[in-house]
């Protein structure tokens, strides 16, 4: 789905974004003993799911810089 004003590369880039920063969210909690991971369990699935979609549904021209 291609919306005007948002670049494939942009979407990919705010999806890796996410994915980089649910991995440090999880080592803060970690960090501070904080076992309890539903909440983050369920939107850091989300961050890779959008990631993963995003580049398989791209097209061929969509890769070109």
């Amino acid at each position: 789905m291609n919306l005007p004003g948002h670049s494939t590369r942009g979407r990919r880039a705010g999806a890796a974004g996410l994915v980089l920063y649910f991995l440090g969210a999880l080592g803060a909690h970690l960090r501070v003993g904080d076992h309890q991971l539903g909440g983050w369990g369920v939107c850091s699935g989300l961050a890779p799911a959008a990631l993963i979609t995003n580049l398989t549904t791209s097209g061929p021209r969509d890769l070109v810089m």
